[in-house]
């Protein structure tokens, strides 16, 4: 078989892909350093993106029914809605700022709309309003941990009837932003609020439930306050457009006046969208149980047992009871729905317990260990101690914020060092809030530290930063 030479590129060929390689490596650079720009704590984003990046801007069809337009890729360079915001905030400030603009659907500003920043457990830090071009400035001096969020006020225009009404935006925010940091940058787009609509009836006679109590909130931590409701019509229907809270996270609580009760969530609504929903009410829970010592399997005398809301909006009426000498108990959960009761127990000398009773049991045994010690030290990010750092203990409900109402607390001595009894926070239900003087709050989850063991000891070493000024 012939041999044939190996084939070459003609010269003149040659330089020519050469200039066109060259060509696309500089535009490649430029591209990346454009984008580079915008990457980030600074980097603008869309209130209500989904979690593949892409917004759904809301529509009408032809027949005025409301319908998803088409996706809004998430923004990979600034947005011209935000080109007129001063940027003038850099190193040289001890503030930690939000810059941003209030837009609805088509980017047109939004004015005189009030902007609220929170921290990262739903607390009220600061607001301002939006100028005439939209555009709002928020400073704070202090370091905003990650989970930090803006939420604007609802439209005093909205009206939860009005299936056209704009729905208020929010924003959290997945990193720290330290004071002296570049400003984070923020684009609130207000969009049509969703709807729902259904009907209530009880759930074995199928008749309907006239003038039901419809209570829908949000376990966002910075709208665990707000709430909005309706009643039910004598045919049992109902209509609620939302106003007054962001379409995601939702709850939906319905009780009637014979406290027949159900509970539909969390979820999510898009702009726009109408939610039909059937909705059974059952009778209330009747659990009892018994409260035990975990070591010897003996009653608890005298210890409390209570229904936690699922939702700092819905009460529990009387949901609790002391346990009788044999450790018996009995919770009527009036107002907590059927499908899932949390159930908080404390007895004195024992570790406290958060147990989950789902639907369908009716007896529960809860049984307590002996109260839990933490030991541990707290160290800044040059390994030295932290001396009189307060460490805290929060119960984490079943709704994700925070009970200030059960609390353990401490502080370290000169070498850092702290023990934490836990008294009133359960084990695998706390949240560790650690503050220091000049240092970054930090906040965890006690499930999320690693112990380390210490002369025959389990402890646990935290380290907190050191502000940038300090």
């Amino acid at each position: 078989m012939p041999q044939h030479p190996p084939r070459t590129l003609k010269p003149w060929l040659a330089l020519v892909l050469g200039l066109v390689a060259v060509a696309a490596l500089l535009w490649g650079l430029q591209i990346f350093d454009q984008a580079s720009e915008f990457e980030g704590a600074g980097e603008p984003v869309r209130v209500g993106e989904t979690t593949d990046g892409r917004t759904q801007l809301p529509g009408r069809g032809p027949d005025g029914d409301a319908q998803a337009a088409a996706p809004v890729e998430r923004l990979s360079a600034r947005p011209a809605a935000l080109e007129a915001v001063d940027l003038g905030y850099g190193s040289d400030t001890d503030l930690a700022v939000i810059v941003g603009r209030v837009v609805d659907s088509s980017e047109a500003p939004l004015p005189d709309i009030e902007v609220n920043l929170y921290d990262e457990s739903g607390e009220y830090l600061d607001s301002a309003l939006s100028e005439d071009d939209g555009t709002f400035l928020l400073e704070w001096d202090e370091p905003l941990l990650a989970g930090w969020a803006l939420g604007t006020e609802p439209d005093a225009a909205a009206d939860p009837d009005d299936p056209a009404s704009l729905g208020p935006a929010t924003y959290v925010h997945p990193v720290d932003l330290l004071p002296g940091a570049k400003p984070a940058e923020c684009l609130l787009v207000l969009l049509t609020a969703p709807r729902i609509e259904g009907v209530v009836f009880a759930a074995d006679t199928r008749e309907p439930c006239a003038w039901a109590d419809i209570e829908l909130v949000s376990t966002h931590p910075a709208w665990i306050d707000e709430f909005q409701d309706t009643f039910t019509e004598e045919d049992g229907s109902f209509g609620l457009s939302v106003v007054d809270l962001p379409s995601t996270k939702l709850l939906l609580r319905v009780l009637d006046e014979d406290d027949r009760v159900s509970l539909i969530g969390p979820f999510d609504l898009s702009p726009g969208e109408v939610r039909w929903l059937e909705i059974p009410l059952r009778d209330p829970r009747i659990i009892t149980g018994r409260l035990l010592d975990a070591r010897t399997g003996a009653g608890l005398e005298n210890g409390e047992v209570v229904v936690l809301p699922l939702h700092e909006a819905f009460e529990t009426g009387d949901s609790w009871d002391l346990s009788f000498d044999d450790g018996s108990f009995t919770l009527e959960s009036i107002e907590s729905p059927p499908e899932i009761t949390w159930i908080y127990a404390e007895a004195e000398d024992h570790g406290p317990a958060l147990v989950q009773v789902p639907r369908g049991r009716s007896e529960v045994d809860i049984r307590l260990s002996p109260v839990a010690s933490l030991l541990g030290r707290v160290l800044d990010d040059e390994d030295a101690p932290v001396e009189g750092a307060m460490v805290r203990a929060l119960l984490a409900g079943p709704d994700g914020r925070l009970y200030e109402d059960y609390e353990d607390v401490a502080f370290t001595d000169e070498d850092g060092s702290f023990e934490l009894d836990l008294e009133l926070v359960p084990v695998d239900a706390a949240v560790l809030i650690i503050e220091g003087d000049d240092h970054v709050r930090l906040r965890r989850a006690l499930s999320e530290l690693t112990p380390v063991g210490m002369g025959g000891e389990t402890r646990f070493e935290i380290t907190i930063e050191r502000l940038p000024s300090s």
